[in-house]
């Protein structure tokens, strides 16, 4: 297809000959995308035909190429070498990640010589729409002659600081630190940067366009984002890898475009400079590999046999697994595998996907402990945060990583070892004095609502009254308040584990107390509970039944746990005492609190049987 009045008309009809396709002639390069590509499009036209805005536009088409340079003199040597065979090695891959740890290691000297005879070069990199950032200078999108113009005669936004006779913006550059674009030898080029495919002609001329530069060169394709480009690191290598496997550009595109966008944290879409309906590699196809067995792949990557990796599936290794439509999946190396890149696929206890969700529910949980008085008991919250951010980076984009699982097992082990923290000051808190943990927030929460409700521990009329902090607004707890029994229950309104004591709440110096904590999992997974139990004020009293416990609890599972001891035969007496039991879960806690009567002999204890109370039933 080309743009009527284009110098890009002639090569346009030379191609659609060469190829044995139709040609088409379009008003404006706007009319060219309201055309639906069957299967695939290739507009032909000089880069005043389109814009940058153009090119935003087709990459949100599937199937859809551009065949451009900066005059019809360029566009007819690129069409020629569009339909000529490179010279080049075509089987060779290279894979360079310039970003983050990457980035020390790609110099010039390093990216030159792995850039010799390169079949598809893919490039994960920061850079700009004139360049590309490597360690110790840039890959340099300038072109030779005058400053140029747009196409309606207006002079640009503003000149690159190097056609000010600046030198590069970065650093100033000005000498061998510039590696120029065309020099680069490569066939296909993908560059997985940010803002990098552009034609020059909104904020700054074509002069110093990167995309355009590499196409002078070696190159007959440049795949890259006119976007802000973020997530699925996968990108460069699957499109490398769909080419190997016979694909046409338009069409791995399209795929790579599609992977990208079923991960969640992706942004920016690539777009193609080149044919569409190229095949780089007609004849090729890629190797198939067992999932059951040791995965071994060179740079082209290969094809998973059987049934995709389930929810439960963990990647072992320097490879990446990719979940493409149509029921494929690939295997793919990963930047800076030493190829072969090597590893293998195992099951998890739970899907990683589901345990990231938990973990990071738990620590917004756990971050609330403050609220409670607790803040001690937390563990640093930078490293629950990092060890999270780490196990998102391997599971957003691909089947979740080796390095995925070990970052939860990190965040989980912190925030396990926060809920017993917090079970343990509890206990002992309530051991040492009268403590009411309803007066650690209630002063600083709203009451949202009040419902009549039944004492669990007398029957008698109560109260339920939710909570919300003024603060943590998502904390909310739920008080069950009674005339006669105060405080009975208290408990976190999304708690994975709620709680209840019961057994006889009348006993003897020297007896067996005898008590039951009695925990639910309200969930349908398993879950780790801390429990505590203790009687306020036990040291006072000469007793030491305070104690901390985990227990696991399967899916819906209700169970009970002794937690009696003896009564010293010295038991201060007193009158009514309090028992209080804790359970701290998936950092949420909930409380039952119970009175007990001790009497000084088995004789006094049965005369309280004469006059019925509120504690109806034998002891």
């Amino acid at each position: 297809m080309s743009v009527d009045g284009d110098p890009g008309t002639e090569p346009a009809v030379e191609l659609a000959r060469r190829t044995g396709r139709r040609h088409l002639s379009v008003p404006t390069g706007g009319a060219a995308l309201e055309i639906e590509p069957a299967p695939t499009l290739t507009v032909v036209a000089t880069a005043a035909a389109v814009d940058d805005r153009w090119l935003a536009r087709a990459s949100t088409i599937d199937g859809i190429g551009l065949l451009t340079a900066r005059d019809g003199e360029r566009l007819t040597a690129l069409v020629s070498r569009t339909l000529a065979q490179p010279r080049r090695n075509p089987r060779r891959t290279v894979l360079l990640d310039a970003t983050a740890g990457g980035a020390a290691t790609v110099t010039r000297t390093r990216f030159s010589a792995a850039t010799r005879s390169v079949g598809t070069l893919v490039l994960q990199a920061h850079g700009r729409e004139c360049l590309i950032h490597l360690a110790d200078g840039v890959l340099c999108g300038r072109s030779t002659g005058p400053v140029s113009v747009r196409p309606n005669g207006r002079t640009p936004l503003g000149l690159t600081s190097c056609l000010q006779d600046e030198g590069c913006y970065r650093l100033h550059y000005r000498g061998e630190e510039l590696l120029p674009a065309a020099a680069v030898d490569a066939d296909i080029v993908v560059l997985d940067s940010c803002l990098v495919q552009k034609v020059g002609t909104t904020q700054f001329t074509s002069d110093t366009t990167l995309a355009l530069t590499l196409l002078e060169g070696s190159a007959r394709a440049v795949v890259s984002s006119p976007w802000i480009r973020g997530g699925f690191p996968a990108a460069g290598p699957l499109f490398a890898a769909l080419l190997r496997d016979g694909a046409p550009l338009g069409r791995a595109v399209a795929e790579t475009n599609r992977a990208a966008a079923a991960g969640e944290r992706t942004v920016g879409r690539f777009a193609l400079l080149g044919d569409a309906a190229l095949r780089p590699y007609p004849d090729a196809t890629l190797p198939i590999l067992r999932a059951d067995g040791p995965l071994r792949v060179d740079d082209a990557g290969a094809l998973l046999d059987g049934d995709p990796p389930d929810a439960f599936a963990v990647v072992h290794g320097d490879i990446d697994i990719v979940r493409l439509t149509g029921a494929r999946t690939l295997v793919l190396p990963r930047y800076g595998a030493q190829l072969p890149a090597t590893g293998h696929i195992t099951p998890a206890p739970e899907p990683q996907r589901e345990r990231f969700e938990r973990l990071r529910a738990h620590a917004e949980a756990t971050a609330t402990l403050w609220a409670h008085g607790l803040e001690d008991s937390a563990p640093e919250p930078s490293r629950v945060r990092a060890a999270l951010t780490d196990a998102y980076s391997g599971l957003a984009d691909t089947v979740p990583t080796a390095a995925a699982l070990s970052a939860l097992d990190r965040a989980e082990d912190l925030l396990t070892a926060a809920d017993h923290a917090v079970a343990q000051q509890l206990t002992a808190l309530t051991a040492q004095s009268r403590y009411h943990f309803v007066d650690t927030y209630s002063d600083t929460s709203r009451r949202i609502d009040e419902q009549p409700a039944t004492c669990p521990e007398c029957d008698g009329p109560a109260a339920l009254v939710r909570w919300s902090h003024t603060i943590a607004p998502r904390l909310e707890r739920d008080l069950l308040s009674c005339a006669i029994c105060g405080e009975v229950t208290d408990t976190d309104a999304r708690a994975t584990v709620t709680c209840r004591l019961q057994g006889p709440r009348h006993t003897v110096r020297g007896a067996q107390l005898r008590q039951q904590a009695v925990l639910r999992n309200t969930t349908t997974r398993p879950v780790r509970a801390r429990i505590g139990f203790a009687l306020l004020y036990e040291a006072l009293y000469g007793t030491d039944w305070s104690r901390t416990e985990e227990i696991r609890l399967a899916p819906g599972e209700e169970r009970g746990i002794e937690v009696g001891a003896t009564v010293p035969a010295d038991f201060d007496v007193a009158d009514r005492h309090g028992l209080r039991l804790f359970t701290v879960a998936d950092g949420r806690i909930s409380t039952y609190s119970r009175y007990l009567w001790v009497a000084a002999d088995r004789a006094t204890r049965d005369g309280l049987y004469d006059t019925p109370t509120h504690h109806k039933g034998p002891a």
